[in-house]
């Protein structure tokens, strides 16, 4: 009798999906699209003095209208969306944040988050977002290489697939001074492996130092002072960015776009037909 109601409990489970396959499945259907985490270094464009900034009214106009019309290939009708501009100086914070903006009004319900660290000749940058979005950042970020935009050399350190949740779940930046780019030192023996690795290690602490603490950024882009002070030792140094952009095993944002999100291309005119004595015929 006992076996009999074993057996009947372990049917019910299956059925209603209890196992870990089949919880991990009931996921995976509640998903409205696969989420990816990019994370991207550059430099600046920009000195020091000025590094907020990438050029004066036209260039920033003229940039500002190639780069949208990259992001917006996908829209139906792009020619309607407007933006204003309202400086003669365009921001690194604020192209981001329009392009975000677009990306989010094209594709509703599809949030776009992610943490931009500017550094005085540096930059860092981590988007989480769905596959569309992704692949519209990355060609954002091939226009800024090609156009010389206000990221020069992006690099691309790593890609994560199918995310089983966020770990930012607003959009914030940062604007960082000397100070706060050299608390963590870098030894110039550390390996390349060992600098990824510990670099992607700070960006995760950093990231959920960011989550535990989401009620007091909710409300604003800029990630205040006082936040970022408790986690000091989770922020990436720039010497470190600095070196990792020496390494030539990174990707280019049109390399990677080459590599992973263009068609393989096979000949369909061989003439071979299987069985055929004479590959060369029909």
């Amino acid at each position: 009798m006992e076996r009999d109601t074993q057996s009947s409990s372990t049917a019910a489970d299956h059925e209603n999906g209890s196992s870990l396959f089949h919880r991990r499945l009931t996921h995976r259907r509640e998903l409205k699209f696969l989420l990816h985490r990019l994370t991207v270094i550059g430099r600046l464009s920009c000195g020091a003095a000025d590094r907020r900034t990438v050029g004066g009214p036209s260039e920033r106009l003229r940039f500002l209208i190639k780069g949208f019309r990259v992001s917006l290939q996908s829209r139906p009708r792009p020619e309607k969306f407007s933006f204003k501009i309202t400086s003669g100086v365009c921001c690194v914070s604020d192209h981001y944040e329009r392009l975000i903006l677009s990306l989010q009004r094209i594709r509703a319900g599809e949030d776009v988050t992610g943490l931009l660290l500017l550094y005085p000749q540096h930059v860092l940058l981590v988007i989480e977002c769905s596959t569309e979005a992704l692949l519209s950042v990355l060609q954002d970020l091939r226009h800024m290489e090609e156009n010389s935009g206000p990221i020069l050399e992006p690099r691309i350190l790593l890609v994560s697939h199918d995310l089983p949740s966020r770990l930012f779940q607003l959009w914030s930046y940062k604007l960082l001074d000397e100070s706060d780019s050299q608390r963590t030192l870098v030894s110039d023996e550390q390996s390349p492996e060992r600098l990824v690795r510990d670099t992607l290690h700070q960006i995760l602490r950093l990231g959920r130092h960011l989550l535990n603490k989401t009620q007091q950024i909710t409300g604003s882009k800029v990630i205040p002072d006082g936040v970022l002070k408790e986690a000091s030792d989770a922020v990436p140094p720039q010497a470190a960015v600095s070196r990792l952009l020496q390494m030539e095993a990174l990707l280019s944002p049109a390399r990677y776009i080459s590599t992973y999100h263009s068609p393989l291309h096979h000949r369909l005119d061989s003439g071979h037909v299987f069985g055929s004595f004479r590959p060369t015929t029909v």
